[in-house]
């Protein structure tokens, strides 16, 4: 992993900084700018930033589909780099080591 992660690795410690900060009435930032007082952070979804993930097989994904022949992986390794902002907040954007490609990954298990 290069310095050219610098803005992803900003941006993971932001969203954390925001949705797990808690002050000591037990209001975090995010609740005071949507003016919510429930529990909105869902903790499992926080991941250390550059931790190992393993990516089901596309083929497997698909509903119905075939899937890979039978001695094939069934999982790539990636890299954790944040959460997807256009996506669900367990939505991860995981680097494939192999392209240097960023993308979102939604059958994800991380270790």
């Amino acid at each position: 992993i290069t310095t050219i992660f610098w803005t992803l690795a900003l941006l993971a410690a932001t969203d954390k900084l925001n949705h797990l900060h808690i002050d000591t009435d037990g209001v975090t930032p995010g609740m005071k700018f949507f003016q919510t007082h429930g529990q909105t952070t869902r903790l499992k979804n926080f991941h250390t930033f550059c931790c190992p993930v393993y990516i089901l097989d596309h083929r497997l994904q698909l509903a119905g589909g075939a899937g890979p022949p039978k001695w094939d992986p069934r999982a790539r390794l990636g890299i954790y780099v944040g959460h997807s902002p256009s996506h669900a907040g367990s939505v991860a954007l995981v680097l494939n080591p192999k392209t240097g490609h960023v993308s979102p990954q939604f059958h994800v298990i991380f270790r």
